[in-house]
């Protein structure tokens, strides 16, 4: 637990605030993202990471990035600097990312008694089993390995792109897996209702994430993004067939059609495969890269969708307002923000207008009531 601690604290791009280190660990301010700040809370509950840093120096650093999906961080121990110390002692490297890209890389791993082990198909198995298991309850999973490099790093200047090569190719085999850490981010409350509004509006809501797999549907599960239970849920291989869809979703005449799958497995896809695709009604895009992101935007607005950010959802939620007139029919209230194109429904009437108004406004721009007409939904 020390060493997986050491190298979560060092390799991170998370610090403490100044002002906050006198107080206890939970009332703590943490500035950097939410992976590191939480990966940086376990740290210090094992041991004090000023003390860690005092012990050792930070040499390079390559930043997360969204392509690589890992962190590196090249560390030596402070006493390696003196001239007394033996020159065979080397600097570390430290790596924390996705598992899914790490674990092939690894051959060996830190035992409980602190020594390095050969790492056999049998134990992957088991850490994929534990990696799978986390990721299904929604947790993000992070694995942490490192690494002693070898000496003739020692004649390369840190500063230089062939440093930062040399950095990448070493760490792309014969790294010691010393853990995974599981990190619980619970959406905010206030989503499902977002959801279940928006949707309400005859919007689709899609989800865009860069996590793992198992990790993304349960998130979209809880979220109430998928609706679908897990044996109802389709994959990419459910995009060859030549079954139907209903332009309308969510009508109360079928039940939706949902679809998980990953960003390499958009690479494959032909056209038809994304015209099947882009008419499910509930899909998770996950580990996407910004390319493939970019992509997906793209392959929906060809074919007519209207496409907008979170931001933008969320704002039209707060914007929407359901009452009910004398016949007993939805009425909805919109803002309409400028630049963007939003659905609204009256009644049976489906459509979609093109206005600017005040941000934040929830003025009524304009309403429709056209009884016996349904208009197609878009993803919008």
């Amino acid at each position: 637990m020390g060493k997986l601690a050491l190298l979560a604290g060092l390799c991170n791009e998370a610090d403490f605030d100044p002002t906050t280190t006198h107080l206890p660990l939970s009332g703590r301010k943490i500035n950097g993202n939410a992976t590191d700040q939480a990966v940086l809370r376990f740290a210090e509950s094992v041991s004090p990471i000023v003390g860690m840093k005092q012990r050792w120096r930070t040499n390079f650093r390559l930043a997360f990035n969204s392509k690589n999906k890992f962190m590196i961080n090249i560390a030596s121990p402070v006493w390696a600097a003196d001239a007394k110390t033996p020159a065979s002692e080397q600097p570390t490297l430290m790596i924390k990312g996705a598992p899914d890209i790490l674990l092939p890389r690894c051959t060996t791993y830190l035992s409980q008694e602190g020594h390095p082990v050969d790492l056999y198909e049998s134990d992957r198995k088991a850490i994929e089993a534990v990696k799978d298991d986390w990721s299904s309850q929604g947790k993000r999973v992070i694995l942490i390995a490192c690494k002693i490099l070898p000496e003739r790093f020692s004649a390369l200047d840190t500063a230089t792109r062939a440093y930062e090569q040399a950095v990448l190719d070493e760490a792309t085999q014969e790294l010691e897996l010393v853990g995974l850490v599981g990190i619980v981010d619970p959406p905010r409350e206030e989503i499902p209702g977002v959801v279940s509004t928006l949707r309400g509006a005859g919007i689709k809501i899609h989800m865009v994430t860069g996590d793992f797999k198992l990790t993304a549907q349960a998130i979209a599960s809880t979220c109430g993004i998928i609706t679908n239970p897990k044996d109802l849920i389709d994959d990419v291989s459910a995009l060859s067939t030549d079954e139907k869809f209903s332009e309308t979703a969510y009508n109360g005449m079928r039940v939706p059609r949902s679809i998980v799958l990953s960003g390499p497995e958009l690479t494959s896809l032909d056209d038809d495969q994304w015209n099947s695709l882009c008419r499910y009604d509930e899909i998770v895009f996950a580990r996407t890269t910004p390319e493939q992101k970019l992509r997906i935007v793209k392959e929906f607005q060809a074919r007519s969708a209207i496409v907008g950010s979170k931001y933008q959802a969320s704002l039209l939620a707060k914007c929407v307002q359901l009452t009910t007139d004398s016949d007993g029919r939805r009425r909805q209230r919109c803002a309409f923000v400028k630049g963007c194109r939003y659905w609204y429904r009256y009644g049976l009437g489906i459509r979609h207008c093109y206005r600017s108004c005040r941000y934040g406004s929830s003025r009524l721009i304009r309403r429709y009531s056209r009884s016996g007409q349904v208009w197609s939904s878009r993803i919008w």
